[in-house]
């Protein structure tokens, strides 16, 4: 019995050491961060009702995780595009304007190339994709003052690029900047694409 007692103790502690040593491994070299940008968004009106398309400057707040391969790294995360909203003429005399608000969640994977210029700073060249959830809301306005609002959410997909920088504070700490784009299947009857496009800034923290 106690030959039985020590082999299954043994066998728990070398279990807890093998299972630290593969979490060690794992969390080598990932990372977590945060993002914010200022985006510049244009949705495509195809119904013709409006007199010109919806567009805005929002912003954009991300959260993601990833690991990092020195000449590349993957991630996957979190964004909520801020509501965007803009008013318009209408192609109808007996309505003054139609205002459209959009806002997403979109849950991203992605992948980018990331060169190294000198020891502490990289190139990124990197592309991501996923499922957009998109509310979208139109409101139209009368001649009388009266208004009908309609409203609904759909998920869509969203497709992007990125172009930056990534410049390493120190081993556990690292600024993110850059460019990028992307564009947005909202499913939305009449306001189907979604462009957005503009600047970014994010911090990492890399374990």
């Amino acid at each position: 019995m106690a030959n039985i007692a020590k082999f299954g103790f043994k066998t728990l502690v070398a279990t807890a050491l093998l299972s630290s040593v593969a979490q060690a491994n794992f969390l080598d070299n990932t990372y977590i961060g945060v993002e914010g940008a200022i985006l510049s968004t244009n949705i495509d009106a195809s119904d013709g009702w409006r007199t010109d398309d919806p567009s805005d400057v929002i912003g954009e707040l991300s959260l993601k995780f990833g690991k990092d391969f020195d000449i590349y790294r993957v991630w996957t995360g979190y964004s909520y595009k801020m509501e965007s909203s803009d008013k318009s003429g209408v192609n109808d005399s007996n309505y003054s304007n139609n205002e459209i608000k959009f806002q997403s969640h979109n849950i991203i994977l992605g992948a980018g190339y990331t060169p190294s210029i000198n020891d502490s700073f990289k190139a990124l060249i990197g592309a991501y994709a996923g499922v957009a959830i998109t509310k979208g809301e139109s409101i139209d306005t009368a001649n009388n003052g009266s208004t009908e609002k309609v409203g609904d959410t759909k998920t869509g997909g969203i497709f992007g690029l990125k172009l930056g920088g990534i410049y390493a504070i120190n081993d556990s700490n690292e600024i993110e900047f850059g460019l990028k784009s992307d564009y947005t299947s909202t499913g939305l009857e009449g306001y189907k694409n979604r462009m957005d496009y503009g600047a970014y800034l994010g911090y990492n923290y890399k374990f």
